[in-house]
Parts: structure tokens; C-alpha cells; sequence
């Protein structure tokens, strides 16, 4: 009973991003939308349910692949709650921030390990590098250098990769990131 009301949660969600675009026929072959409903049952955290919802609405969308859907609803069965809650504080930061063609940020995507226990709400370090590790080895996040020696990490690196921003746009509902988001320089007054 409680698959069924994440399953309806879900489905709802979706149609909430659907209906805020232009209307466009659904195109979605039945067997992946059973596996985004099956996993997306699977999960009672909001944020995650939110995920599938835009993995579900993205995949909607006229043209959209289903092998290219089937990659991010793959990724996504692998992420927990707290997975989700570092990439999405990885993207908002390195939307924020902005990029240059090339994928080159526009300043450093780090944080402290104060800011990222506040993300994840693990108080643990050892958990958060499990947890940062994980993102690096499914392609998500860059690589977190570790300090030489027994010596805790001072910051984290939240660098998305470019496979991670796209993940993030489908769990956003979007079907693509945009290719680059060059913040205008500053002009200096004269």
C-alpha cells in the first residue's frame, strides 16, 4: 500500500512539471515507465520521489530516447537520499556559479565539511568521503583529493561532472542541460 501511494505521489509530481510546459504529446514506451513508477515506489524520501517524478517528465517529452532515459533512471536507482542531496547541492552550486565553453567553472566548487554535513545531515566524515567516493565512481562529482597521511578532509570537491548536471536536468525535468552558462564579466565603471 505504501509502493502504490509513492507510486501515485511520483505520477503526480510529473504531471505538476508536465502541465508547467507547453503542451506536447507524451512519448514513453510502457516498460520504461514501469521501471521509473517500480523504482520510484521504492523510495518514501520527498526529494527522491521528486527525482523520479523528473526523470519521469523529462522522459515524457517528444524525441526523448529511451536507451538515453534508460542511462539516468539506471544512475538514479543507484543514489540514496543523502547521494542526492550532495548533487543537488553540486549542480544548484555550479549553476550558480556558472561555466565557459569547455565545461571550465567559472570559480571552485568546494565546500567545507561543516557546509556538506549540513547538505547531507551526516555528522560522520568518514561517511561523507564514502558518500562523495560513490558520486566519483558512478561519474558524477570529480575526485575529492585526499590529504596525505591520517589527516581529515578541510574541503570537499563538488565539481559535477557533465554526465552529473545532465542527471540533475532530467531529475529537474528537463530533457537537457544547456550547453554552457557564461556569467557576463563584470564591466568596470569609468
Amino acid at each position: 500500500l505504501e509502493r502504490a501511494e509513492h507510486v501515485i505521489e511520483v505520477a503526480l509530481q510529473a504531471e505538476e512539471l508536465e502541465t508547467a510546459r507547453e503542451p506536447m504529446p507524451v512519448d514513453i514506451s510502457p516498460i520504461l515507465l514501469l521501471r521509473i513508477l517500480d523504482f520510484g515506489s521504492r523510495s518514501s524520501d520527498a526529494r527522491t520521489q521528486q527525482c523520479w517524478a523528473g526523470i519521469l517528465a523529462s522522459s515524457c517529452l517528444a524525441g526523448t530516447p529511451d536507451d538515453a532515459t534508460g542511462r539516468f533512471v539506471l544512475m538514479l536507482s543507484k543514489l540514496d537520499r543523502d547521494h542526492i542531496g550532495i548533487l543537488t547541492a553540486a549542480c544548484t552550486r555550479a549553476m550558480t556559479s556558472g561555466w565557459q565553453e569547455g565545461f571550465v567553472f567559472s570559480s571552485a566548487l568546494y565546500c567545507n565539511l561543516h557546509e556538506i554535513s549540513t547538505i547531507t545531515g551526516i555528522r560522520n566524515p568518514v561517511a561523507i568521503e564514502r558518500n562523495l567516493n560513490h558520486l566519483h565512481q558512478l561519474g558524477l562529482l570529480e575526485k575529492t583529493i585526499r590529504p596525505l597521511g591520517c589527516a581529515e578532509l578541510d574541503e570537499v570537491n563538488i565539481t559535477p561532472t557533465s554526465f552529473g548536471l545532465q542527471l540533475y536536468a532530467r531529475c529537474c525535468g528537463d530533457s537537457e542541460m544547456p550547453q554552457a552558462l557564461e556569467r557576463p564579466a563584470l564591466e568596470l565603471a569609468s
